[in-house]
């Protein structure tokens, strides 16, 4: 507690203008150093006089009293030159001189990290998509982090959760805010499989939007690589994309669906510029030269912790556009799927009837109907709506 006193007590007189706060840092042996000299008048350091009165007004028992208040909330706190400090962010611009967190943060500790960003509102591809590739990251034992939105962010981490994995949530708040409201349900599962939150901000600081920007630095400097779900052109997700690829991070980027797509929009400006497709897990093993394991692979522990053998069509996922979150459907309806198959009209009946047994193209579908793809793909459209059919990767589709 005495070096993260001394770190905190800078933070809190520097507030936003942390790179002043590095530039005496480096002037300085050490925090404790750069706060006798400063709150003494003992350092060269020209300072402007709101930051004089930040001196003279935060006292060191002012930041003794956050840490205990902290250690009251079950939040740890930790800084630059903590033991359990990521090294990740170590040596990136403007890194978090001080960071609180919540849970087991040595999962983001080892070399097998992935930083998942996506738009809050996804397609049912992108759901699909994301749940299964972040599920099997998961079982080879990658911590999947993300920022615990609404959206992509809270897929990734549930498919972590969902095989007993640890996930880690990047927030743009204090930890004991309730923020996104619709996603606190999830808090105490995350925790329980190991995950950990992780902010630079106190407690107490609201999720003001000029936060996140800020944030995302730190969840793409503890990602390995960088994976791009769903991005429109512009959006935070970019943003992130690109603070990774000048971290010198590997940029993975999902093909869009359908080219048309404007919601897929940053996914093509990135797979044109700098990002790699990412069709599957497999791209991210080769990255990490890691030996793909056999297919029955998630009913073995992995790190000591039990992965539960479960598939995705039992762990389905959808997005709710009335409640912008995304819901884990764990329970089916006889009734309802029977209705849903009654409200086919006949094309999507015949439709249904080819994927039965196999997963198709687009283009072979529309071969076998004798139909135009034009014409094919507001039916194909409807079916994935109504989670009659799944679209794949590569424009191939199968049955839920």
């Amino acid at each position: 507690m005495d070096n993260i006193k001394y770190w905190l007590w800078l933070v809190m007189v520097f507030s936003s203008e942390s790179r002043i706060m590095w530039k005496i840092i480096r002037e300085c042996e050490s925090a404790s150093d750069a706060y006798f000299k400063l709150s003494s008048g003992e350092t060269d350091m020209k300072l402007t006089e709101k930051q004089i009165k930040n001196v003279q007004r935060c006292s060191l028992e002012q930041a003794e009293s956050l840490i205990e208040y902290c250690r009251k909330l079950g939040i740890n706190v930790i800084c630059y030159d903590s033991p359990e400090y990521p090294d990740n962010l170590r040596h990136i611009i403007d890194p978090p001189a001080v960071l609180y967190y919540k849970g087991d943060i040595t999962c983001v500790l080892g070399d097998r990290t992935v930083a998942c960003v996506g738009t809050r509102k996804p397609s049912p591809y992108t759901v699909s998509v994301t749940s299964e590739i972040c599920r099997e990251l998961s079982g080879y034992g990658f911590t999947v982090i993300s920022g615990f939105a609404v959206g992509v962010d809270i897929v990734s981490h549930l498919a972590a959760v969902n095989i007993n994995r640890p996930t880690a949530c990047v927030l743009g708040c204090g930890i004991d805010i309730n923020y996104p409201a619709e996603n606190f349900k999830f808090r105490d599962s995350i925790i329980k499989s190991g995950g950990v939150f992780i902010s630079e901000y106190p407690p107490g600081t609201p999720a003001y939007s000029s936060n996140f920007p800020k944030r995302n630095r730190i969840l793409s400097a503890l990602g390995k690589a960088t994976i791009v779900f769903e991005a429109a052109g512009k959006s935070g997700s970019i943003n992130t994309a690109l603070i990774s690829v000048e971290q010198g991070k590997e940029l993975f980027c999902i093909p869009p669906s359908d080219i048309k797509d404007k919601r897929y929009a940053g996914n093509i400006s990135l797979l044109r510029s700098f990002a790699l497709p990412l069709y599957s897990c497999d791209e991210i093993l080769d990255f990490f030269s890691i030996e793909r394991r056999k297919a029955d692979a998630f009913s073995e522990p992995v790190n000591n912790k039990p992965v539960f053998k479960r598939s995705l069509s039992e762990i389905k996922k959808a997005v709710s556009t009335e409640n912008k979150t995304a819901e884990k459907i764990v329970e089916s309806d006889i009734g309802k799927e029977d209705e849903k198959y009654k409200s086919l009209n006949s094309v999507q009946r015949e439709i249904v009837g080819l994927l039965k047994d196999c997963t198709l193209h687009i283009d072979v579908i529309a071969y076998k109907l004798k139909i135009d793809v034009m014409e094919l793909m507001p039916e194909l459209t409807e079916l994935e709506l109504n989670d009659i059919i799944k679209a794949l990767p590569g424009k191939l589709f199968k049955i839920c």
